[in-house]
This record gives C-alpha cells, sequence and structure tokens, in this order.
C-alpha cells in the first residue's frame, strides 16, 4: 500500500538507513503517518526515468532551483481533498541542496503541517522575508551547510527536536508566534539569535552547543514559562545580550564549558540556574533581575558552582535573589541594587569577593548567613536599609565595612553578626550603624578596626574574642553597649570614645564590661573615673590601663 505517489522511497523506523539513522538512533515519524505494514511511503511521483521523486533523489542528480520551485508549488497548492493537501506537504527523509526562499508567504489550512522530519540538507538554507502560517516539522534533519532565517515570521508552532546543525544557525529579526522546540539537538558550529522574537514556549532541553552561542536584542515574551535550556550543554562560551525575558526561564542542570555572559538583560519573571556548573566566568553585568534569581543546589550532583569569576556589576533585583548551597570562585556584586534584600545561604566563595557599593532596600533583609569566603571580602560603602544577618559566616581572610551604612527602617531591623569568624584584618571603621547591632561571640584572628563608627542604637560585643589588637578610637556609642567576657588577646584603643549616658529618648543607658578580659594594653582616655554609664569594675587588664590623659 502506498501514499498514491509513483516514487518508490519508503521510510522503515526498524531500518536506520532509510532514514539516515545509525543502530541506536531513533526514528521520530509518526505512527499516524505510517501504513499498515508499518512503514511510510512517499506521496510524490517520481521524475521521468527515475524510481525516486525530486525530493528523494541525490542532490547530484538534480538542480536546486527546481527543487525549490517544486517545494513551493507543492506548499502553497491548496487541494478540495484534505487528505491530499496533507501528503502534499510530506517531505519525509527527503535531500536538499542549496535552498533559497525570498519573499514567499505559506497559507496552509491549520490543521496541515510541513513534514520536514528526517530531512537531509546538504548546502546552505535561507529564509527570507516570509510569513508561514502552517506548522513546520523538521524533527530528525540534519543541517550540513549551514541555516539563516531572516525577517520571517512563523505564525505557528517549529520542530527541531532532534536536529544536527553542522553549519552556522543564524535567526536574524525572525518572530515565532507559536512555540519553538530545539530540544536534544546537536550544533556543532556558531549558534546565533539577533532582533529574534519568541512569543510562544520554546525549549533548548538537552541540547548540545558544540560551537559558540549567541542571543542579542531578542525577547522572549511568553507569559508564564518562556523556554528552558534544562540539561543542555554549552561547550564554547555563551553570551545573552539586552534580551527581554517575560516568563520564567532556566538553565537547570546546565553546563557552560567556557562560561556565560548575561549582560544587560531583563527578566521579568523567575530565572533559575539549579544545579547549573559553570565552568568559566558568569558575567551578569547590568542586568536587571525583575523575577526571582535562584542559584541553588536541590540534588547532592551535579552542585551549582561557577568555577571562574561571578560579575553582576551594577545589575539591580527587583524580587529577593537566592543563593543557596553553590560554589563560587571570585564574585563581584560591586554596585548592585538589591530592592529586596537577598539571600545567600550555605555558599562557599573561593575567591575574593567585592559587595562595594552595594545598596540593599526596603523592602526585605540582606541575609548572608553560614557563608564561607575563603579570600579577602569587601562590602566598603554599601548601604543596608533593612537588616543585614552575617550570622555564622566564615570570613577567612580580610574584611572591610569600613565606611558602610546600616539603617534602621523599622524596630525589627538590626545588623546582626554573631557567631561570625573573621581570620583576617576586619575594618568597619567610618561605618555607620542606626539600627542596633550584635557581634555577640565574633572571633577575629587580626586586627579589629572600628575606628570613627558611630553606633546610634545598643551594640553587643559579648563573648567575642580578638586575637590581635581593637581599635576602636574616636567610635561613638550613643545607647548602650554590652562587652561582657569579651577576650582581647592585643591591645584596646578605645581613646577618644563618646561613650552616651543616656539615649536618644533621655533614657539612662549602661556600658557592661563584666568578664571583659584584655590581655595587652588598655587605652580608655576621654572615659574618665566619673562615667557612672560604664561599668568597668569587672574588666581584667593585664597590661598598662590608661582612664585619663
Amino acid at each position: 500500500m502506498t501514499n498514491g505517489g509513483t516514487c518508490e522511497y519508503i521510510l522503515d523506523p526498524d531500518v536506520p538507513d532509510t532514514w539516515g539513522g545509525s543502530d541506536d538512533s531513533r526514528c521520530f515519524v509518526s505512527s499516524s503517518d505510517l501504513n499498515d505494514e508499518g512503514v511510510w511511503t512517499c506521496p510524490h511521483d517520481a521524475e521521468k526515468g527515475e524510481d525516486l521523486c525530486l525530493f528523494h533523489l541525490p542532490v547530484e542528480q538534480k538542480e536546486d532551483n527546481r527543487v525549490t520551485s517544486a517545494l513551493l508549488k507543492a506548499v502553497n497548492s491548496i487541494d478540495d481533498d484534505i487528505e491530499e493537501s496533507r501528503l502534499r506537504t510530506q517531505f519525509i527523509g527527503a535531500r536538499f541542496g542549496e535552498l533559497k526562499i525570498e519573499g514567499e508567504s505559506f497559507e496552509l489550512p491549520s490543521d496541515q503541517p510541513i513534514d520536514l522530519t528526517h530531512c537531509r540538507f546538504q548546502d546552505h538554507i535561507s529564509l527570507t522575508d516570509s510569513k508561514f502560517s502552517a506548522e513546520i516539522d523538521f524533527t530528525g534533519a540534519t543541517f550540513e551547510g549551514g541555516l539563516e532565517i531572516v525577517d520571517t515570521t512563523f505564525g505557528r508552532s517549529v520542530n527541531f527536536n532532534c536536529s544536527s546543525f553542522d553549519g552556522k544557525t543564524l535567526f536574524d529579526g525572525v518572530r515565532f508566534d507559536d512555540r519553538v522546540y530545539f530540544k536534544m539537538i546537536t550544533a556543532s558550529a556558531p549558534l546565533e539569535l539577533t532582533s529574534t522574537t519568541l512569543n510562544g514556549w520554546f525549549s533548548f532541553r538537552d541540547a548540545v552547543f558544540e560551537g559558540e552561542v549567541k542571543v542579542k536584542d531578542s525577547s522572549f515574551n511568553a507569559q508564564d514559562i518562556s523556554g528552558t535550556f534544562a540539561d543542555a550543554t554549552f561547550e564554547h562560551k555563551a553570551t545573552f545580550e539586552r534580551t527581554s525575558i517575560t516568563g520564567d526561564f532556566g538553565f537547570t542542570t546546565a553546563t557552560f564549558q567556557s562560561g556565560l555572559n548575561f549582560v544587560e538583560m531583563l527578566t521579568k519573571s523567575d530565572l533559575a540556574f539549579h544545579n547549573t556548573v559553570i565552568a568559566g566566568d558568569l558575567v551578569c553585568d547590568e542586568t536587571v533581575f525583575d523575577g526571582t534569581l535562584e542559584f541553588k543546589s536541590t540534588l547532592e550532583s551535579p552542585k551549582t558552582q561557577v568555577e571562574g569569576e561571578a560579575s553582576f556589576e551594577g545589575a539591580k533585583f527587583g524580587v529577593k535573589p537566592k543563593f543557596a548551597e553553590i560554589e563560587f570562585g571570585e564574585a563581584s556584586f560591586h554596585n548592585v541594587t538589591f530592592e529586596a534584600g537577598a539571600i545567600f545561604e550555605e555558599v562557599q566563595f573561593d575567591g575574593k569577593i567585592d559587595f562595594s557599593g552595594v545598596m540593599s532596600k526596603t523592602k526585605g533583609n540582606f541575609e548572608f548567613n553560614d557563608v564561607i569566603v575563603n579570600k579577602p571580602a569587601n562590602f566598603k560603602e554599601s548601604r543596608f536599609r533593612k537588616g543585614i544577618d552575617l550570622s555564622d559566616t566564615k570570613f577567612q581572610a580580610e574584611t572591610t565595612f569600613r565606611k558602610s551604612w546600616f539603617y534602621n527602617y523599622n524596630s525589627l531591623d538590626k545588623f546582626d553578626a554573631t557567631n561570625v569568624e573573621f581570620g583576617g584584618k576586619v575594618s568597619f571603621a567610618k561605618a555607620r550603624f542606626d539600627s542596633p547591632a550584635r557581634f555577640t561571640d565574633i572571633e577575629v584572628s587580626g586586627t579589629a578596626d572600628f575606628r570613627n563608627v558611630s553606633f546610634h542604637s545598643g551594640s553587643d560585643f559579648s563573648g567575642a574574642s580578638f586575637d590581635e589588637n581593637i581599635l576602636f578610637a574616636d567610635a561613638v556609642f550613643e545607647s548602650g553597649t554590652d562587652w561582657s567576657e569579651v577576650v582581647i588577646d592585643g591591645d584596646a584603643d578605645f581613646s577618644g570614645v563618646d561613650w552616651a549616658t543616656t539615649n536618644q529618648h533621655l533614657e539612662p543607658v549602661k556600658h557592661s564590661m563584666t568578664g571583659m578580659k584584655i590581655q595587652g594594653n588598655a587605652n580608655f582616655s576621654s572615659l574618665g573615673w566619673e562615667n557612672d554609664a560604664v561599668d568597668f569594675s569587672e574588666a581584667n587588664v593585664s597590661g598598662e590601663l590608661i582612664l585619663d590623659e
């Protein structure tokens, strides 16, 4: 039984040679297109004197322009017989040389797809300034000479699943109004989307990109879920630039072997990097995240990580991002704006980090809990308008919050550094604390520099231990402080400190130093003997004690 054509091409799903497959590959022809014998037969007529139609003849036995003309005629012919029309647009397993289509419009019935499953395109394919109203199926196709689609609109879904792209692939000025599928494709040459609009959902799940990937000046507009690159592999650098994403979007369990540029992007919904491995650098400079960004590990393996440098310089987060159970090399969040705070939880930074100039605004706390930073950390001149929580974090090298400002947006806001370990020098010099500051049980291995710090609410250093000198010269304590059980193995410089006797509400305050131990010298000049707010009676100073100049 045949589909009515005289072409003798037969595709047998059980015989890979008939559709260009291998023993371990899969045939994608729909079972509904197979006849009673379980095979697909070509509906087109054979060429005169040949056993095969123009589409199935080897490329070297036909002229490219004749094939193009025949393809256009078959697609654009409308028949009253629906089944005849459907068969006419089946080109399964066809072979094409150079194919150039320009300025064409394909108006097919909505249920009549153009079926190019398992086709082999052996030369360059070019579609320009055209419009397709029909579904197009390229499943399992091979593009050997490159694919270039420019200024073309696809009104219905397009399927490239399991196709191979051996030459450069370019989508420039293309508009997809329906879904587009690239699942399990292999692109061995560069692939680029420029000024392209995807109004429907798309998928690059399990795609393998052996060449460079570029997406720029494009837009992904599907409202709920824009698309996914889940489980995709990028062997060369991937670049996403100046592109907007409306719906949820993700790179879950994707692997970037040479880094990812995600620059000047606009994401309006959730963006997921779950169990994503980025072997090179991650650059997200000047990107606006108006949806939730999640970098986290949801599985034991692979663990989400950025092995190179991660840069978010100048980025803006409209919703609180979450970085959890992941590993970074170096990381820069210089001049980043967090409208609703941020979550960094169980994150490990193996390189230096830069949070200088950060602005964390009033919609949420800045949480930096149980984090390990193995190299220098820079939070210089940052602003935190709500609470900041550093509890249980380990800063293994020099750390600075110099000239940072910790606001007091409401009565619940506080600075919390409980149980933080500072493995090197730490500086809060010239910082300002409007909210209560808790340094309870901190451990500082290097010099602690709090010179010219202003504490406008209570501060608690109880249980803290300092292995070297502490410097609080010219600090201002406008409310009560707790220094009980503090241990200082070096010198303590509190010269010129302003110890308030009442708070801003004119209520008496106390500065408790019960059980405080200073192994070196202690300079409390400016305190004098008559400040009843300072309880120095049970402090222990092993070196010289200076109370009055």
